[in-house]
């Protein structure tokens, strides 16, 4: 389901995908959050759980679960590995 949904957010636009439309990443923070939605699967992020933070040069910002960080990645580089 979190596949999927991300796919259609990539496919939409609503996520950064390879061709920088959002311009390149000008900070990425790995750490524990404090509450954060989860911008690939809408859900809360829980407080004290492991997250991570990309910033882009256009200044948005997206904020993943660690497993939902890891489908995004490989979903925005064409799907394969998974």
């Amino acid at each position: 389901m979190r596949r999927e949904r991300i796919r259609a957010k990539l496919e939409r636009g609503e996520l950064p995908d390879q061709r920088e439309h959002y311009g390149p990443i000008t900070a990425v923070r790995f750490g524990i959050s404090e509450g954060a939605v989860c911008s690939a699967c809408d859900e809360p992020i829980k407080p004290g759980t492991a997250m991570a933070e990309y910033t882009y040069a256009s200044g948005r910002v997206v904020t993943f679960h660690d497993e939902c960080r890891r489908l995004w990645e490989l979903e925005r580089r064409g799907g394969a590995g998974a």
